[in-house]
C-alpha cells in the first residue's frame, strides 16, 4: 500500500494500520497523534511484507522521506515498532526517555516506539527534511539494546557518510509501488535493515573512540597489568585503589570508560578465559580449577561461568574438552 501526503493532512489517529495500538491517552495505554504538515512531494509508503518475513526476519513497516512545515509533529506510545530517522536538512526536536535532543543535519535518532516519544520540527527553523523507516522483527531488539549500550543510552547518533541515506532510498524504491512485494524483496529489505542497524552501532563506536582519543590516566593500564598478573588472587576495588594511590570511585569510573568493564568484571573475564583453557586441555576437576583460579567456591565459579558463556563448566568440557 502507498500513501501520498500533503500539507493539509492532520491528526492521523484514525488511520486503520494503527487501530490495534490506539487507546485513550489519559489511560497511559497506547496512543498516537500527528500533525503531518509536509510538502506535496513528500513520500510515505506502507510496506506489504510476507508473513514468513514478519515471522523470521527484520522487516519494514513504513518508509518515507518528508520535507516538513512549521506545524509538523508526532507523539506516540505503545506502537510495536522501531523508528530510524535521519535529518537531511533543517532542524528537529526529540523528547525521549524524558530527555530532550536537537537534531541537526547528519544526525539520526533510533527509538523504540513502545515508549512515550515526541518529535517535531525545531521552532527555530522553517523546515525539517528527514528520511525515515519504521521496522520490526527478528533480532531488531538485540541490535537496539546493543546500540543503546554502545551509545551511552542515547538514541542520537551522527552519520559519517551518505551510505545510510542511500540504503533508505533503496528501501523506498522497493515499496513505492502498489504491486505486491514477494519474499525475495523482503529478504533484500532485511539485509538493508541489518546494515542500517549495524551502521548505527558502528557510529556509536566511532563517536566513543573519538571521545577517547586522549591517553587514559596512567593507573588504568597499570591496573590492567596488575590484574592480569594477579588474576587468581583476591583483588578488591579498595586494594586496587590503595595500590595506585587513587580514589576508588574515580579508578572504577576511568577503568570502565577506557576498558569497557569494571576491574572486577575484567578480572572475572580473565578467570573464565583461563578456566576454558584448563577445561579443554587438562583433566583437572571442576573443583580444582575453581580453587586454582581463586573463586570463592565452586558454586560461585559455576554461576560466573554460566553467566559468561551460557553453559556450565561441565557442559563446556563435554563440548570442547579433550
Amino acid at each position: 500500500m502507498t500513501k501520498k501526503v500533503n500539507q493539509k493532512a492532520q491528526n492521523l489517529v484514525d488511520f486503520p494500520q494503527y487501530q490495534d495500538t490506539l487507546a485513550e491517552t489519559q489511560t497511559g495505554c497506547a496512543f498516537i497523534q500527528y500533525n503531518l504538515d509536509v510538502t506535496p512531494d513528500s513520500q510515505w509508503f506502507i510496506a506489504h511484507t510476507n508473513p514468513k518475513a514478519r515471522a523470521h526476519l527484520p522487516y519494514v513497516q513504513e518508509v518515507g522521506e518528508f520535507v516538513t512545515g512549521k506545524n509538523y509533529m508526532t507523539t506516540r506510545q505503545g506502537l510495536q515498532s522501531y523508528l530510524l530517522k535521519i535529518t537531511l536538512d533543517g532542524k528537529g526536536y526529540l523528547n525521549y526517555d524524558e530527555k530532550h535532543y536537537t537534531l541537526s543535519p547528519g544526525q539520526f535518532f533510533w527509538i523504540d516506539c513502545r515508549k512515550l516519544n515526541y518529535y517535531a520540527i525545531d521552532s527555530d527553523t522553517e523546515h525539517w527534511n528527514v528520511i525515515w523507516m519504521h521496522f520490526w522483527g527478528n533480532s531488531t531488539h538485540e541490535y537496539y539494546e546493543s546500540f543503546m549500550e554502545l551509545n551511552n543510552n542515547s538514541p542520537i547518533g551522527t552519520m559519517r557518510n551518505n551510505d545510510a541515506v542511500q540504503h533508505l532510498r533503496k528501501l523506498i524504491s522497493f515499496y513505492n509501488t502498489n504491486i505486491y512485494n514477494d519474499y525475495q524483496t523482503d529478504i533484500k529489505a532485511a539485509s538493508i535493515i541489518t546494515y542500517l542497524m549495524t551502521y548505527c552501532m558502528e557510529s556509536a563506536i566511532h563517536d566513543k573512540t573519538m571521545a577517547l582519543k586522549k591517553q587514559p590516566p596512567k593507573f588504568v593500564p597499570q591496573a590492567m597489568e596488575y590484574i592480569t598478573e594477579h588474576f587468581n588472587e583476591r583483588i578488591t576495588l579498595d586494594s586496587l585503589a590503595e595500590e595506585f594511590f587513587v580514589n576508588k570511585f574515580y579508578l572504577q569510573k576511568q577503568f570502565r570508560l577506557y576498558v569497557g568493564s569494571t576491574p572486577s568484571e575484567f578480572q572475572r573475564s580473565m578467570r573464565i578465559d583461563k578456566a576454558k583453557e584448563l577445561l579443554r586441555v587438562t583433566t583437572m576437576s571442576i573443583n580444582d580449577i575453581s580453587d586454582h583460579l581463586g573463586f570463592e567456591s565452586v558454586g560461585y565459579f559455576i554461576r560466573c561461568f554460566k553467566k559468561e558463556d551460557g553453559k556450565t563448566p561441565l557442559q563446556y568440557r563435554r563440548e570442547w574438552g579433550i
